[in-house]
């Protein structure tokens, strides 16, 4: 909530015009994903008009599109992929880095390293690239799942904003434990917020279940 109360203030007109900007912010307020001097950079870039800053010029193909933050985990194996590995190589590399494989990692870092320096990078720019890597590792949604997710949560919304489909919305959520976060009350409150209304238990009729009822829930 404290990151969409900052998105709201940084942006003057709509703030997700596609399913990829939506992609992209839940991918960024991944819990544990990524610190606030990074949300912050990344929002400073998509609606401040800044122009992100980058240790070598191969990154900006990669990540401008994401607005100079390393998202997705494909684009690890995007970056390893421009210093001529092949695509089994770079996404044996991203599983080693989320999975924790060390061995294998500096193995593979030294053949990344190698790549590099043919390829004229600097040391300065081989030690970034090596920083950047692991950064986020274990913690990256793949683009397609983050694409997936965005779409499952524009249906949700959809559904609890329209009033034909509050109560139904509510009903399964508080059926399942509640809001994820907060807990069975903060998903009443919520469903009260949004115009639908809670009856009281009836003690000829109630179950542990909530149900619709007119356009009510009942539990």
């Amino acid at each position: 909530r404290e990151a969409s109360r900052e998105l709201q203030a940084s942006v003057s007109g709509p703030a997700i015009n596609s399913l990829e900007d939506l992609a992209q912010l839940l991918a960024l307020w991944r819990p544990g994903a990524f610190s606030r001097t990074e949300e912050q950079s990344y929002l400073a870039v998509r609606f401040g008009g800044q122009r992100p800053t980058y240790f070598h010029p191969a990154l900006s193909a990669i990540l401008d599109p994401t607005h100079g933050v390393l998202l997705y985990g494909d684009q690890v194996a995007a970056l390893l992929r421009g210093l001529g590995f092949e695509y089994e190589w770079a996404d044996r590399f991203r599983r080693a880095l989320a999975t924790g494989q060390r061995a294998r990692r500096i193995d593979m870092e030294r053949e990344l390293k190698s790549a590099a320096q043919q390829r004229r990078w600097t040391e300065e720019q081989i030690n970034g690239l090596l920083g950047l890597l692991p950064e986020h590792a274990g913690y990256l949604y793949a683009h397609g799942h983050a694409l997936a997710l965005a779409q499952h949560v524009l249906t949700q919304a959809c559904a609890k904003v329209n009033p034909e489909t509050a109560a139904a919305f509510f009903c399964d959520v508080l059926n399942n434990g509640g809001s994820a976060h907060y807990g069975l009350g903060a998903a009443v409150e919520e469903a009260r917020r949004w115009g639908v209304v809670m009856l009281g238990a009836c003690v000829n009729r109630s179950t542990d279940r909530f149900a619709v009822e007119n356009d009510a829930l009942e539990s």
